[in-house]
């Protein structure tokens, strides 16, 4: 019989020869407009509360769930509780509060002692949603990155849906059910309440309505550079321009996340208002109004974006940024420069991207309401019924 010795010098030599197995440790990105690699974290941060320093051996996971929150206890627990449920269960949750003065924190320690999954990362002062979202995705060791709002329910197969559907694509998002803030539906979806829709052969109406929500969706990492979390656009369309135009976008109507409309979340004043006529108030027409005058400001966004990424297809790139020059004549000439131009230069680069002629009618709708401007005569009733 071998000695002990004996076995351990042969066990050795195998392990010596299976090195070749282990992948290198990819070298970081220097371009921050680039999502940071998996494995560009720091391991002192990585720990669990109460978890062994042997769980950041383990192998990374499908998907990386980023949730940040700020005063977030009343609503807090019964999203963790979806989350913990969900029937996919190859996931991680990095969560990271920003300064909250409620129970938010115990309630997050709370869940990392019991779950191994969950990760509470060490955090100090008030930075704001987007700033929090930029460090969790550089913790984050997924193939896939999901966002968790604080008060929102998700159904038990979303994720197992969502990674079922995604197949090649960039991103794929799902249905959002929309509840009050006694978690009662209101029997209305998201997409229907903003009177927008999402169809397979849709590709440009996601360059002026955007119509993917962070809250639904899991995107592979290269559509999530940290730029966008820089911008003053909502990053969530950002990241869906550039998905739509690289891998493309997948929705699945039955991925629901139950989407909670309550008094502390106030950019969904206006969904409110659409569900209960009543509520309509003075400023939702000058909300109307600048909605209409950001539409520039919008395509203009969209417009740069896409003519400098690296994630985008070179023929959108290209078209993109022939419409980049012509919007930059366009914005030094304060918008005086003959709108009409401006709007045949924009939709003869437009078309052939266009998924299908509806598509492109529909896009053509929009361009309208964002080059000729807000009094034109043709403006004011597709304003209307895109806006209202």
């Amino acid at each position: 019989m071998p000695s002990a010795s004996a076995i351990f010098s042969r066990r050795l030599r195998s392990a010596e020869r299976c090195t070749f197995l282990i992948p290198p440790r990819a070298a970081p990105h220097p371009d921050r407009n680039s999502a940071p690699p998996p494995d560009d974290r720091d391991p002192v941060v990585r720990l669990q509360v109460g978890a062994s320093p042997g769980t950041l051996d383990r192998m990374p996971p499908a998907i990386s769930i980023l949730m940040p929150t700020y005063n977030g206890a009343l609503y807090l627990r019964a999203q963790l509780d979806s989350i913990v449920a969900q029937t996919f269960g190859d996931w991680e949750l990095l969560a990271i509060d920003d300064g909250s003065s409620d129970d938010t924190v115990a309630i997050l320690r709370d869940y990392a002692e019991r779950d191994a999954r969950i990760t509470l990362v060490p955090s100090e002062g008030n930075k704001r949603q987007k700033a929090r979202l930029v460090e969790l995705l550089r913790l984050a060791r997924g193939k896939w990155i999901a966002i968790s709002d604080q008060d929102d329910v998700w159904a038990p197969d979303k994720l197992a849906r969502l990674v079922a559907a995604i197949g090649d694509a960039a991103l794929a998002f799902g249905r959002s059910d929309l509840i009050d803030s006694e978690g009662r539906p209101f029997g209305r979806d998201l997409l229907r309440v903003l009177r927008s829709s999402r169809r397979p052969d849709d590709r440009l109406l996601t360059v002026f309505r955007p119509q993917i929500s962070g809250h639904a969706m899991i995107a592979v990492r290269e559509v999530m550079p940290e730029g966008v979390f820089d911008s003053d656009e909502p990053f969530d369309w950002l990241i869906g321009l550039l998905a739509e135009f690289s891998r493309g976008v997948v929705y699945d109507h039955e991925a629901v996340v139950h989407h909670r409309l309550h008094a502390a979340n106030s950019h969904n004043d206006t969904i409110a208002m659409r569900i209960n006529p009543f509520l309509l108030r003075p400023r939702h027409f000058a909300m109307w109004l600048e909605r209409i005058n950001r539409s520039r400001e919008r395509l203009i966004a969209a417009i740069d974006l896409l003519a400098h990424s690296d994630v985008v297809r070179s023929d959108v790139r290209e078209a993109f940024g022939r419409l980049h020059a012509v919007s930059r004549c366009w914005v030094a000439s304060g918008g005086r420069k003959d709108r009409t131009l401006v709007r045949k230069a924009v939709l003869r680069e437009l078309r052939p991207l266009a998924g299908s002629l509806q598509d492109f009618r529909r896009a053509a709708r929009n361009v309208d309401v964002a080059v000729l401007g807000e009094w034109h005569p043709r403006v004011l009733f597709k304003a209307y019924k895109i806006y209202s």
